[in-house]
């Protein structure tokens, strides 16, 4: 009888002492209940959440869109418990990140917040400076073209030359496809600035009759403006020159062709020595028309008159 009293009380202890524990797990997990739960409904509060924000700055780009990109980042949630638009786990740069991602023809994007509750997304477009073709006359299609090579938007067609433009023969089947190996865009950008600037005075060639012959008459001057530029395979271009006076009449047009696999410092270094050359003005002078200027191979310039 005493040894089963003796068991008896043992298992006793043991029982209180596991109820004991029972209870305080339960009421541990209780206690980590309501603070998640109060935390979790804290967070999901509106005074803690963006709901409000604003687009501002001018853009050509799809406001639908970018409104609904914006609302797609504040409306989620975070394992269907924590609001994506909570003030302490929203990301500015993240949504940054992503609208220039799926908006290529934006420069820049600032975010801020006036207050609490608001976003104030600030947008800035791409300067649009460049173009990019299929096509010519009637059937032609022109897109905006950003640093990166990337075209981001369908443009009008143009009745002047009034920014940069690109023809290629390779088709643009969808929006915010590469065209173009931005390093190749970059060093014929810098070289086609270079080459508008120079055109205003070479080659000065004078006559009273006929711009391409010379009579020792200073009665005017042809001069040359870039009409477009042709973008063909293996890096070379075909820089497309008309009459500034009359940029219509494409039989007094002429090509200088270049090619992207040499620097672009190395492409103006050999315009620049090309238009010191008294050779080829003389030369000039006394041909009808000239065809082409070649720089795409080093120390070397070739060219023909037709």
């Amino acid at each position: 009888m005493v040894v089963s009293s003796k068991t008896e009380i043992l298992r006793s202890s043991r029982e209180r002492a596991k109820k004991r524990k029972n209870t305080k797990q339960a009421i541990g997990l209780l206690v980590i209940f309501v603070i998640v739960g109060g935390f979790v409904l804290l967070l999901n509060l509106n005074f803690l959440r963006l709901t409000t924000f604003s687009l501002l700055g001018q853009t050509s780009q799809d406001l639908s869109a970018l409104k609904q990109t914006v609302r797609e980042q504040l409306d989620g949630y975070y394992f269907g418990l924590v609001p994506q638009n909570n003030i302490f786990f929203f990301s500015k740069n993240n949504l940054v990140v992503l609208l220039k991602q799926k908006f290529p023809g934006l420069q820049s994007v600032e975010i801020d917040s006036p207050d609490l509750n608001t976003l104030a997304i600030k947008v800035t477009d791409r300067e649009t400076k460049v173009l990019w073709c299929n096509g010519f006359a009637s059937q032609k299609h022109c897109y905006y073209l950003n640093d990166e090579g990337l075209v981001y938007q369908l443009a009008p067609n143009f009745s002047e030359s009034i920014i940069l433009e690109f023809n290629s023969s390779t088709t643009v089947t969808k929006l915010n496809s590469a065209v173009i190996d931005s390093v190749d865009l970059e060093r014929a950008k810098t070289f086609i600035s270079f080459l508008k600037s120079t055109l205003t005075d070479w080659p000065l060639l004078r006559s009273s009759e006929n711009p391409r012959s010379f009579t020792g008459q200073a009665l005017s001057a042809s001069t040359y403006k870039l009409a477009y530029v042709i973008a063909l395979p293996l890096k070379d271009f075909e820089a497309v020159m008309v009459l500034t006076a009359n940029p219509d009449d494409l039989s007094q047009s002429w090509k200088l062709i270049f090619n992207t696999g040499a620097s672009a410092d190395q492409l103006i270094t050999n315009f620049h020595s090309l238009i010191k050359d008294p050779t080829l003005t003389k030369d000039w002078t006394t041909h009808q028309s000239l065809d082409y200027l070649d720089l795409r191979f080093d120390n070397k310039v070739f060219y023909k008159f037709n």
